[in-house]
C-alpha cells in the first residue's frame, strides 16, 4: 500500500484518532482554550467562569444536546442574573427580606430542578439558582456595583456557551 504523508507522519499511533477518548479530550481542550481566549480578549473580570462554562456544556457528546444545554444555560443566567441585581438593588438594606427572597428564588430552583429526569428544562432553573447567588453574595458588598458584577457574570457564561457550541 502507498504511505501518503499524513500516515508516516502518525506512524507510532496511526489509529490515535480513532479513539472516542482523544477526540473528546481534543474538543473539550479547544473550547476551553477558545472561551479563554475570547474572555481575556473581551478582558472580562473572571474568565474562569467562562473555562468553567466550556467545560461543563462540552459534557455532552452530541451537537444537539449541546445546544440545548447552552440554550438552557443562557436563558437561566440572564433571568438569574436579572434576579440577582434585583434583590440587591433593592433589598440590600433589609437582610431579613433579602435572605428570605434568595431562600425562595433557590428553594423554587432546587425543587424544579429535582425534576431533570423528567425533562432537560430544569436546568434552566438550576443556572437561575446559581447565577442569583453568585451576583447576590458578590454584589452585596457594594449595591451600586451589582450591575457590572450581573452583567460580567452574564457575558463569562455566554462565552463559554458559544465557545463551546463553535467547537
Amino acid at each position: 500500500p502507498v504511505e501518503t504523508k499524513s500516515t508516516t507522519l502518525l506512524l507510532p499511533f496511526p489509529h490515535i484518532f480513532s479513539d472516542l477518548r482523544v477526540r473528546y479530550g481534543i474538543k473539550l481542550s479547544l473550547a476551553a482554550l477558545l472561551s479563554l481566549y475570547f474572555a481575556l480578549v473581551i478582558r472580562l473580570e473572571h474568565p474562569n467562569w467562562a473555562v468553567l462554562t466550556a467545560l461543563v456544556m462540552m459534557n455532552s457528546h452530541y451537537v444537539g444536546s449541546t445546544a440545548l444545554k447552552a440554550m438552557l444555560r443562557c436563558v437561566g443566567t440572564i433571568g438569574g442574573a436579572l434576579l440577582g441585581v434585583w434583590v440587591v438593588g433593592t433589598y440590600a438594606s433589609s437582610p431579613v427580606l433579602f435572605l428570605l427572597l434568595i431562600f425562595t428564588v433557590l428553594g423554587i430552583a432546587v425543587y424544579k430542578f429535582g425534576q431533570y429526569p423528567g425533562s432537560q428544562a430544569p436546568y434552566a432553573y438550576y443556572l437561575v439558582g446559581l447565577t442569583t447567588l453568585s451576583v447576590a453574595t458578590y454584589g452585596i458588598q457594594d449595591p451600586s456595583d451589582v450591575w457590572k458584577i450581573g452583567l460580567n457574570r452574564t457575558l463569562e457564561i455566554l462565552v463559554g456557551s458559544f465557545s463551546s457550541l463553535m467547537v
